[in-house]
């Protein structure tokens, strides 16, 4: 008796020592706490950061070896290269911000596909029943039944599929993370979207004063200028002064493209999300309509107008409906995202910037 306790006891141990463990390997994540990982863990951004630290030693190591010769052009220069730096890892974690954004709405898309298909698989196996059923009394041919059998294999195969890269969108969401290939994940789902109200001249404007091209370029205007002076003042041959003042020119030529750039891109990210909008509005009209319709579809059942196969095709079109508004909203997310980053790229990625 004392030994069947002692065991009892050990087992009762385990079982506790083990389920913090089990536990911990189901991860909960909401879209911001998979951002904060993808900031904080991100193999890439890591490399990034490291080279944006020894960018910034060594302009402090410029400004400071530029205290003896008090150049403006070496001065202007390592704030050129300290800037390029920043660039650099700011598109790096906004690109990153972008695939975490993507790759969790197609996670959440592919679940909800994956049910339709359950759905419609168990619907074609009751038509393929049904169609069987009128073979038995001669309503049929063996060629009705092949047909509805391939129709049935066909979801199948599909669902398998979409089942395969669920896996391997979660095994790459992951890997994103910074995760374990092991780890389970839950992840949240996404509601309708925050609208924003902007309009096309707040974009242009925030974007005009926050555009790191544009900075960039400044910059290389100014050290073009400084080189021009230099030439001119300096002993220089026509052609290599010819060739300094061009390269003003040329500065001065970005600048405007650069613009031109931003305001035409402001346009463009003005309009999408705007149509977006204007896309799921309708699309939650057209799902008021299925819901309409399953409704009346189920009230026609019950007074046995139509079957259950039909009352199950009405269930599966307001699935579909479903899905079409999940995807606009997903897209939403992803063109607000690219306008924020539009307008102020270094917002949230920069510490300096927030």
């Amino acid at each position: 008796m004392r030994k069947r306790i002692t065991v009892l006891s050990m087992t009762l141990l385990t079982i506790v020592v083990l389920t913090p463990t089990i536990f911990a390997d189901t991860i909960n994540l909401n879209l911001e706490k998979a951002y904060q990982m993808t900031l904080e863990d991100n193999i890439s951004l890591k490399i990034a950061q490291k080279n944006l630290k020894n960018k910034e030693i060594q302009y402090k190591k410029s400004n400071a070896q530029n205290l003896l010769n008090q150049s403006n052009y070496s001065e202007i220069s390592a704030e050129y290269n300290l800037l390029a730096a920043k660039k650099n890892y700011i598109d790096t974690a906004n690109n990153l911000l972008k695939q975490t954004l993507q790759q969790y709405g197609n996670i959440l898309i592919t679940e909800k596909n994956i049910e339709t298909y359950k759905k419609q698989i168990t619907l074609n196996k009751k038509l393929l029943d049904e169609v069987k059923a009128q073979y038995n009394v001669g309503e049929k041919s063996q060629l009705d039944i092949l047909d509805q059998q391939i129709k049935l294999n066909d979801f199948i195969q599909e669902k398998n599929q979409l089942e395969n890269e669920y896996e391997h969108l979660k095994t790459k969401f992951k890997q994103q993370l910074g995760l374990n290939r092991e780890t389970s994940i839950n992840l949240k789902e996404l509601l309708e979207p925050e609208y924003i109200n902007l309009s096309e001249e707040e974009i242009i404007n925030s974007a005009l004063n926050n555009n790191l091209n544009s900075k960039l370029n400044e910059l290389n205007l100014q050290l073009a200028q400084i080189d021009y002076k230099k030439k001119e003042v300096v002993s220089s041959s026509e052609m290599d002064i010819n060739i300094a003042k061009n390269m003003v020119d040329v500065a001065e030529f970005e600048i405007e493209k650069s613009e031109q750039e931003i305001k035409n891109q402001a346009r463009d990210f003005y309009n999408q999300i705007n149509n977006t909008k204007s896309n799921i509005e309708l699309l939650n009209d057209k799902i008021k309509q299925s819901n309409d319709t399953y409704n009346i579809l189920k009230e026609q059942n019950k007074s046995g107008l139509i079957t259950e196969n039909d009352l199950y095709q009405g269930e599966i079109s307001v699935l579909q409906s479903n899905l079409q508004l999940y995807n606009a909203y997903i897209n939403y997310y992803l063109q607000k995202q690219s306008i924020e980053q539009f307008m102020n790229p270094g917002a949230g990625v920069l510490r300096d910037e927030q």
